[in-house]
């Protein structure tokens, strides 16, 4: 963003005279321009004359709420910084996604019950994920950014390096993927955080897209590579494979990622980070995912347990609320970013369900009703997850000048809607075609919602750049708690619908059936998800504030 500050310089001249006979002041005038970019800021300095008796008069100007369109100087540095970020993305969209088709297979090779800890890798993955996303956007205005990313990236590599040098054992495994989703948090959060601070919107939506593609194609590569590795006796390269990435991230990020226009608060600051609330929120999400799993068991002994364990995550909840509201200092989760507008991050949790439940069920119908493998498996989610990126990236670069966030917002829903629909159709006779073209409907949808989504949370919170990016990244600090919260819920109620019809049906009816039932249940909840949609923004759009 460039900005002109002008100054003036008063000198006395003597010898000139006024048409009344006094001195008059001749003034000498001096220009000052700054042009700050990702990597550098040029400073300079023009003076008519020198002298030294010279005394500043600083002009001064209002605050304005209104965006002024300004000039945008780009640098190599400054693309290097976003291939930094690509690389990040694409390496944690791999590491994600990879173990999706190939969930069962690889708690079976870590001599665990497929049937019971199936989700837990992904889970507890996700779960780290969400707990440290606004711990490490907290203290990387203590730290640094470039530092907090490099710590960010040790962290992932130390989960790497503990899951590919350990023995096959299932705590193991679950503490080392735990580890990367606490590193990869931070290369999920901190780069947004230094766009929205450092680049104006107009470019920034360029560099979104290139990471967004780079992210698509590590879905790909995700999703391909895990079905392939499986099946071979080195099945361990589903977690070397991403060591590259780290080597090569360990050597640019230094070098790409510069601390230009940082100020950082004192040392001292660090003991008012929400501690307590991560405590608290990990801790009840815990509590709520172990009573979720739980809950799949029909053994009355497990009963109590599963009361107990998600009565004290709701509580937790509630507690975790409450503190945020009143006695965090710098809370974990603002509550002032969230009343920008409720609704809108309701919709974003709602959607969040949608995708991970359509994640986790549609591998088990494929494989229990049409014996697919994981590479075919992986192969069919590939159209809803890349064309879902894709479309996020692409809609963003299109000016907002040029269209209103409502009609795509309900355009969107629409879509999820008819998705989600069309997903109860399916039975032991739909072919793999007809699941690819869902798949890239579901995609299409899931685009639109989130990009309108962003938008509509920029718009609604345009009174302060910082309010934008605050309401962005708790959004998607939502939207992974969400992912959460859906893994273990949809794995734990359709292992139910399946001891449900095991007793009437073939084993591949058996799968159909209770796919139906969830995806019924999912279309409920896009329904609501939608009718939601119809009211977000609709105050600001009353009192003229904004038109959709």
């Amino acid at each position: 963003m460039a900005f002109r500050s002008d100054t003036m310089l008063m000198q006395e001249t003597p010898g000139i005279m006024s048409n009344n006979g006094s001195k008059s002041k001749a003034k000498s005038r001096t220009t000052v321009t700054t042009y700050p970019t990702a990597s550098q800021s040029t400073f300079n300095l023009d003076r008519d004359n020198s002298n030294v008796n010279n005394a500043i008069e600083l002009e001064t100007a209002e605050e304005s709420d209104e965006p002024i369109e300004q000039g945008w100087i780009s640098t190599s540095r400054e693309w290097s910084m976003v291939v930094c970020f690509a690389i990040m993305a694409m390496m944690v969209a791999m590491d994600a996604l990879i173990l999706i088709p190939i969930l069962p297979k690889i708690t079976g090779k870590y001599h665990s019950n497929p049937s019971r800890d199936t989700m837990w890798p992904m889970t507890v993955y996700i779960l780290a994920n969400a707990t440290f996303q606004r711990f490490h956007v907290a203290v990387m205005e203590i730290f640094g950014r470039r530092n907090m990313l490099i710590a960010g990236l040790i962290v992932f590599t130390m989960g790497l390096i503990l899951i590919s040098a350990s023995p096959p054992l299932f705590p193991i495994l679950l503490v080392g993927r735990a580890v990367q989703g606490a590193g990869a948090a931070a290369m999920v959060s901190i780069p947004p955080a230094m766009l929205m601070d450092m680049i104006p919107e107009r470019r920034r939506s360029m560099y979104n897209f290139a990471i967004i593609l780079s992210s698509a194609i590590g879905a790909i590569l995700g999703l391909t590579l895990g079905g392939i590795f499986i099946r071979q006796d080195s099945w361990k390269w589903i977690f070397y494979i991403a060591a590259p990435f780290c080597f090569l991230l360990f050597v640019i990020t230094p070098l790409a990622v510069r601390p230009v226009g940082e100020s950082l608060e004192p040392k001292k600051r660090l003991m008012k980070v929400d501690w307590t609330g991560s405590f608290l929120f990990s801790g009840s999400m815990t509590s709520l995912l172990l009573g979720l799993t739980w809950a799949t068991s029909l053994n009355k002994e497990l009963k109590l347990k599963v009361l107990v364990a998600l009565g004290a995550g709701a509580v937790g909840m509630i507690v975790t609320m409450l503190y945020e509201r009143s006695g965090a200092s710098r809370p974990l989760l603002s509550l002032g970013i969230l009343r920008v507008s409720p609704l809108t991050f309701l919709c974003v949790l709602i959607q969040s369900l949608l995708i991970a439940v359509q994640l986790v069920c549609l591998p088990a119908y494929l494989g229990g009703v049409h014996d697919s493998s994981s590479t075919t498996t992986g192969a069919i989610l590939i159209p809803m997850i890349v064309t879902m990126l894709l479309v996020t990236g692409g809609i963003d670069i299109v000016p907002t000048k040029l269209y209103r966030y409502r009609w795509p917002l309900w355009f969107g829903w629409a879509l999820n809607i008819a998705s989600s629909a069309s997903l109860t159709t399916f039975n032991t006779h739909t072919t793999l075609r007809v699941c690819i073209i869902v798949m890239l409907v579901t995609g299409l949808g899931h685009g639109i919602t989130i990009s309108a989504t962003h938008t509509a949370l920029r718009e609604l919170s345009r009174q302060r750049s910082r309010s934008q990016r605050d309401a962005c990244l708790i959004a998607n600090f939502v939207r992974t708690a969400g992912f959460c919260l859906a893994i273990a819920s949809a794995d734990s109620a359709f292992r139910t619908r399946l001891r449900i019809h095991d007793e009437h049906y073939s084993p591949a009816q058996v799968y159909s059936s209770s796919f139906e039932d969830l995806m019924r249940a999912l279309t409920i909840l896009a329904g609501f998800g939608g009718l939601l949609s119809l009211f977000v923004g609709w105050k600001r759009t009353r009192e003229g504030g904004l038109h959709a």
